[in-house]
């Protein structure tokens, strides 16, 4: 049984144009109110990322095949750093901070 969220406060969270993700089913249907999506042109949407097994799969897959994540490492120290290099759209994958 899934807790009940208050999906409102999520949403209240977003900047305008923002988007909530959702990546599981939530056991009870959202409750909440329209207008905050509206005014803040703000959308709920939703993606099917496959169930355990699947991913197993996949991970299998790529360490059979030596496909690894390509990332932009960035040690600890310049975390500062590493925000404006994302914030600026400069990570082409992932950005990872490393002790």
């Amino acid at each position: 049984m899934s807790a009940n969220l208050n999906w409102g406060e999520y949403v209240d969270m977003l900047r305008p144009t923002g988007q909530l993700l959702m990546l599981a089913a939530a056991g009870k249907p959202m409750e909440l109110s329209a207008m905050p999506l509206i005014i803040g042109r703000r959308a709920i949407m939703g993606s099917c990322t496959g169930g355990r097994g699947l991913i197993n799969e996949m991970l299998e897959f790529a360490a059979r095949h030596q496909i690894g994540a390509q990332v932009e490492r960035f040690k600890f120290a310049d975390a500062n750093k590493a925000l404006d290099f994302v914030r600026q759209g400069n990570a082409r994958y992932r950005a990872v901070l490393e002790a």
